[in-house]
């Protein structure tokens, strides 16, 4: 009994062993960046903040510029961007025509055929 246990206790150890993955951040950008021509942002750390592209401190902040850096850094405002593309995505997928199904095109079909 206590054999089976070391054996699975020992499967476990080497299983948790593996290798890291390549697939970094860089590399999932770089994928997602030939598909869509967009990039993932950058990692920002709590209490930093970075500047949207257009954003110059060096002339002043006007009242769009501050509003947009502060869109820019607000994290529940890209999580409801990113859940508004995400709504966006199923409102066309619900447009769409889903496996349409011929059967109607076809006076003959499988249920009849099982039927006689």
């Amino acid at each position: 009994m206590n054999i089976k246990i070391y054996v699975n206790v020992l499967i476990l150890l080497i299983a948790g062993c593996t290798v890291q993955s390549t697939y970094n951040r860089s590399y999932v950008s770089k994928g997602i960046q030939e598909r869509t021509d967009y990039e993932l942002g950058q990692i920002s750390k709590p209490g930093e903040f970075h500047l949207p592209d257009g954003v110059s401190l060096d002339d002043g902040l006007s009242e769009d510029e501050a509003v947009a850096v502060a869109l820019w850094n607000n994290a529940q405002f890209q999580a409801d961007l990113a859940a508004l593309g995400f709504a966006r995505a199923d409102l066309i997928e619900a447009d769409m025509l889903a496996n349409p199904v011929f059967s109607l095109l076809f006076p003959i079909g499988r249920k009849i055929l099982e039927f006689a």
